[in-house]
């Protein structure tokens, strides 16, 4: 037995879906390709404190031939730390510098104000002084002061210019009698004057 033909209705329904297939496989062919765009790195964020501290080198300030004429050795050295890493209350950073043998060591403290750079050097000075201690104040513009020790064999100085606060500290041979002396408190006087006058034209100016 033949099969029966399909009606006309049944056929143009095939026909339409076969059509309606064809025209939707051409429009997602056309479809444009979709592209991304990778995302954008942020900018890398900015310490606020870095910002404000200078790059110095505190051995710019001291002149190797003032250590050498007062019996030091003028070889120098500055500190290996990062100054801003030595921050604390109202210190943004310290720079530091020595002479190979430890006995003159210079520290400069930058502050967040004039007032705060004379209150450390103050500070600095307000020590209890020991058997021999010779303590001479410097003049009111930059406070502090110098302690000079010859029997002990340790003195300091101490001023600030500015927002910068100084230390000095320097190591002497202790003076013992029938031995020749190598660090008088002349020289050891003489040599803290003349860092002093050396090195504050040098931080007033920020070239160092």
């Amino acid at each position: 037995m033949r099969p029966r033909p399909r009606s006309r209705p049944a056929v143009a329904a095939v026909c339409a879906c076969v059509a309606l297939l064809s025209a939707c496989s051409s429009t997602e062919s056309a479809a444009p390709a979709v592209t991304t765009t990778p995302p954008t790195e942020p900018a890398p964020s900015v310490d606020p404190v870095a910002q404000t501290v200078p790059a110095h080198d505190a051995c710019a300030l001291l002149d190797p031939s003032l250590l050498s004429a007062a019996g030091f050795s003028g070889a120098l050295h500055t500190a290996d730390l990062n100054p801003a890493d030595l921050a604390y209350k109202d210190v943004l950073a310290v720079y530091g510098c020595g002479n190979d043998q430890g006995e003159v060591v210079f520290d400069v403290s930058l502050h967040t104000s004039v007032e705060a750079a004379r209150a450390e050097a103050d500070g600095n000075a307000d020590v209890n002084l020991l058997p021999g201690d010779s303590k001479v104040a410097f003049g009111p513009d930059g406070g502090g002061t110098k302690i000079i020790n010859t029997d002990l064999g340790v003195s300091t100085a101490s001023w600030s210019n500015g927002t910068y606060s100084v230390l000095l500290s320097v190591a002497s041979d202790p003076i013992i009698p029938g031995i020749a002396v190598k660090h008088s408190f002349d020289k050891i006087d003489a040599m803290i004057d003349a860092i002093v006058v050396h090195a504050d034209p040098l931080l007033a100016s920020g070239n160092w």
